[in-house]
């Protein structure tokens, strides 16, 4: 069975969809005027700081965004689930090998 085709082991969730939305937007204020490499590297320094956080932190961290999340309006919610849905369906398809190009003419 090729390495493509074996079933790859389920990440777990540092944070909900929810909190990740609200990381998304505090985190979007550092990135402005800033270079594709430069947001690419604050990314990934972001994403490893997470990861390096202790469970304590990463608790504290969840309760503040989820807070934030709480304090949104109905119509932001529905505005940032909408925003999720869309990049839940293009990630999905560039796994499917980049959808949408289909020649059939």
């Amino acid at each position: 069975m090729s390495e493509r085709a074996q079933p790859r082991e389920k990440k777990k969730r540092i944070l909900s969809r929810e909190q990740q939305a609200v990381w998304r937007i505090d985190q979007r204020k550092t990135m402005r005027g800033k270079s594709k490499e430069e947001k690419q590297a604050a990314r990934e320094k972001m994403k490893s700081g997470l990861e390096a956080m202790s469970e304590s932190d990463r608790a504290k961290l969840a309760v503040d965004l989820q807070a934030k999340w709480d304090a949104l309006t109905e119509t932001q919610k529905q505005e940032l689930q909408r925003k999720m849905k869309q990049r839940k369906r293009a990630a999905g398809k560039k796994k499917r090998g980049k959808g949408g190009d289909d020649d059939d003419d």
